[in-house]
């Protein structure tokens, strides 16, 4: 997908670009960076602001999925963020193994919803009817629950 073609690329380039760069010129780039996934990122808070303000979503009709979604999410998590320290700690020495509060911490840190809420979007032209607004109100509720708590 494009995010992870340009997650690695960022990843690739990071490596070769930080040696050929000066001192300045990379405090200057790095503020750059900062500031702009600061702006884009406020962008995508303030049209879910407006999808949820600005649609008529049943909230009411919803409620329930989008409970019984954040704990199937929850649980999927923990459980890939469980397995997957079990096996890196094993090939790990004791003093570089990943301690239960990062784990946690893991565990609870990826479900921010902006690629989500993307896909709810895009959904809808997909699902029709009754579908496409479960979809669309479950995954809001659940990014503003997981974003706020």
């Amino acid at each position: 997908s494009g995010i992870i073609t340009i997650l690695f690329c960022g990843i690739a380039m990071a490596r070769y670009t930080v040696c050929h760069i000066s001192r300045p010129a990379y405090t200057i780039a790095s503020n750059f960076y900062k500031i702009t996934a600061s702006v884009f990122e406020f962008f995508i808070f303030i049209y879910m602001g407006v999808t949820v303000f600005g649609y008529k979503l049943p909230w009411s009709g919803y409620i329930s999925l989008a409970v019984v979604s954040l704990l199937w999410s929850l649980l999927g998590r923990y459980v890939n963020v469980r397995a997957c320290t079990v096996i890196i700690n094993s090939w790990r020495t004791p003093k570089n193994q990943i301690t239960p509060h990062f784990m946690q911490a893991l565990w609870l840190s990826g479900l921010r919803g902006a690629v989500a809420f993307a896909l709810a979007l895009s959904a809808q032209s997909d699902l029709e009817g009754d579908e496409s607004v479960g979809v669309l109100t479950s995954t809001i509720g659940i990014v503003f629950f997981t974003v706020l708590i």
